[in-house]
């Protein structure tokens, strides 16, 4: 069954009501990522100026050619916070409630810095990390992982790395104090235990998986923030 922004709607009025379930808040996250990822952040703002008015309250929009940050406010609810990032094959989507969720600043220079990095570590024809410097490194470690996970998920993340880089990867989320990203990680692992591979465990364990991709999306944890902190300033 196909999911459009009549189901988005519905479901980022549940997210806002605190109704929603984990699914609904995957199914709208993945949805707004597919949006992203075809139109950029302005084809967020775009689908949020095409619903009724009249359910979202006021509504303040703010963005820029990477990144949208969008207010809505209704009497008797905490306010719910939508913000996007594109850049490259680089995406991320955030949709919570409370004076918590304030929007990461638009044009944020320590994203822009981050991802600038990546960008030009993909470019490069340079191979493993004994090219790249400490920054660099971590840089590559986090965004390889955000844009997987962002992408399909942790279990993608797993897949497709083959779990080469975990050893770095932990170490780089400890030092970074990303906290939520490294006990999820911990768990997607360790659902593989006994398994022949992380392709096998994706599979098998697909309710798992979606679940930690669900807790991490809520979590708004943000890896680029976070490593900017602590290795680029």
């Amino acid at each position: 069954m196909s999911y459009g922004p009549d189901d988005s709607l519905r479901d980022l009025l549940r997210i806002w009501e605190a109704t929603a379930s984990g699914d609904d808040q995957t199914s709208l996250d993945f949805f707004l990522l597919a949006i992203l990822r075809c139109e950029g952040p302005k084809g967020i703002a775009a689908l949020i100026r095409s619903f009724d008015q009249s359910s979202l309250g006021k509504i303040e929009i703010t963005e820029t050619e990477t990144e949208v940050a969008i207010g809505l406010t209704r009497s008797g609810l905490d306010p719910l916070v939508v913000t996007a990032f594109a850049d490259g094959d680089d995406a991320w989507v955030d949709v919570r409630t409370g004076s918590h969720a304030a929007p990461a600043a638009v044009g944020d220079p320590r994203h822009a810095a981050f991802y600038s990095i990546w960008e030009r570590l993909q470019e490069s024809e340079a191979g493993g990390a004994e090219s790249r410097s400490v920054e660099e490194n971590a840089v590559y470690l986090m965004a390889l992982l955000e844009s997987q996970v962002m992408n399909g998920g942790i279990g993608q993340y797993l897949t497709n790395t083959e779990g080469l880089h975990l050893p770095e990867t932990f170490e780089c989320l400890e030092k970074i104090g990303a906290t939520t990203m490294h006990a999820l990680l911990t768990t997607a692992v360790q659902l593989a235990s006994g398994l022949d591979s992380y392709v096998d465990a994706w599979d098998e364990k697909s309710e798992s998986y979606s679940r930690l991709d669900a807790e991490f999306l809520e979590s708004g944890e943000d890896l680029a923030r976070l490593t900017a902190d602590a290795f680029l300033r």
